[in-house]
């Protein structure tokens, strides 16, 4: 049976910014989908055997990674990502994640922060933008209904 798996092409960020959901243009890495880490703290004592013990910490961190993307100065992008760096609370985001001919949806918070403009004298400009998760994601096949 051959594999039905696809790339990341088509993919799509779009951030709320006062109210309005906007696109991130010309994205071309989103790295990862949003998700949690957690850390472990050890319970060993001196009636531990041969191994440390350990235990999960009950509380999970988001993972922050960067999305990066083509820089069109002036574009609504750039003023989007900008005022995304700028807000100082988390901001509702959905990656649109399309797959064969269904469309699925990464929905949550996050913080947008440490945007970065390059400015390469032999390569496109480009843009980075650092995005740690605040909220669970859920994923979901898009609705096409009205």
């Amino acid at each position: 049976m051959p594999s039905e798996v696809t790339t990341g092409h088509g993919s799509q960020l779009w951030i709320t910014i006062a109210g309005t959901p906007v696109r991130v243009a010309e994205v071309d890495d989103i790295p990862e989908e949003p998700n949690f880490t957690t850390t472990l703290y050890e319970t060993s004592s001196f009636d531990t055997v041969a191994v440390k013990e350990f235990k999960k910490h009950p509380l999970k961190e988001g993972a922050e990674f960067t999305i990066s993307g083509n820089r069109v100065l002036g574009s609504a992008s750039q003023v989007a990502l900008a005022a995304a760096e700028a807000a100082e609370g988390a901001l509702p985001y959905r990656i649109v994640l399309p797959q064969g001919e269904d469309t699925y949806e990464v929905t949550g918070s996050a913080l947008f922060y440490n945007l970065k403009y390059l400015n390469n004298a032999n390569e496109k400009r480009r843009f980075q933008i650092t995005m740690k998760p605040t909220s669970a994601s859920t994923t979901a096949e898009e609705d096409e209904t009205p």
